[in-house]
């Protein structure tokens, strides 16, 4: 079945909006037929006359949130992290309303944009170490270089972060409620286009200018998740977050899923 991406125009804004996890009996997650649909509609939006930013949200019942490896990690065109990359590498604002559960292809995509606007309902959560999985498309780099040792402790635990805990490791920037999150999102993109390279984004690697606290929160870390035999993602994803903080080099472990 089709998944729909629409692309709505605004005072120089494109907003993308993606099928939201209530239009089916089923949350497929970003599965190719969702890949493709957000493509194309980046392609539309990034076409716009005078373009000044974009706006990336989900329909009702909030962000697909499925994870599903013959899906999430499949390599079939375009991948998950393509469409991160997309995101990544915008000429203008990204600001991403983030509602229902952020997990998986969601939590990838969303720290690919420079903003995060949340719900208070809203929810982030991180299974894959427990069902032995990697979490998608660059998702656990970006995370790690953003909140150091402490998204660590969130990647191994799995535990449910609501929107105030997610803020303390940028997984969001701000909360705002169900009747003003729009609006706030069109203010906070249009706001951040006016400042240009100046605006006043998390930073993207704010744990590498203290690597120190980030090494010490590290090894707290991991002494709390040691590795099993089990779950061979528990020390995968420990030897990424090494890598990402400290650039040491990493191999490649047997675990099932892929692209941190």
């Amino acid at each position: 079945m089709a998944r729909r991406v629409s692309v709505q125009r605004r005072d120089g804004v494109a907003l993308v909006t993606l099928e939201g996890a209530a239009a089916g009996p089923k949350d497929c997650g970003f599965d190719p037929a969702l890949r493709r649909a957000l493509d194309a509609a980046l392609t539309e939006a990034f076409a716009t006359p005078g373009l000044q930013a974009i706006v990336l949200r989900a329909g009702p019942g909030g962000w697909p949130c499925g994870i599903d490896p013959a899906e999430d990690y499949s390599t079939e065109q375009p991948t998950l992290a393509a469409l991160c990359t997309r995101l990544l590498q915008a000429t203008v604002p990204v600001v991403a309303v983030l509602s229902g559960t952020i997990s998986g292809g969601a939590l990838a995509l969303s720290q690919a944009a420079g903003l995060r606007l949340a719900l208070a309902t809203t929810r982030f959560h991180c299974p894959e170490a427990g069902l032995n999985l990697l979490p998608a498309a660059g998702g656990t780099v970006r995370l790690l270089r953003r909140a150091g040792g402490a998204a660590l402790e969130v990647l191994l635990s799995g535990r449910v972060l609501d929107p105030a805990q997610a803020m303390t490791l940028g997984l969001c920037d701000a909360v705002a409620s169900e009747g003003t999150i729009e609006t706030a999102a069109l203010t906070e993109a249009l706001r951040v286009a006016a400042l240009g390279p100046e605006a006043p984004f998390s930073p993207r690697e704010g744990a590498l200018s203290n690597p120190g606290a980030a090494l010490d929160a590290l090894a707290a870390a991991r002494a709390r998740h040691p590795a099993r035999a089990d779950l061979p993602a528990i020390a995968r994803i420990a030897e990424v977050a090494e890598a990402a903080l400290f650039a040491a080099p990493f191999r490649r472990a047997g675990c099932r899923g892929g692209g941190l």
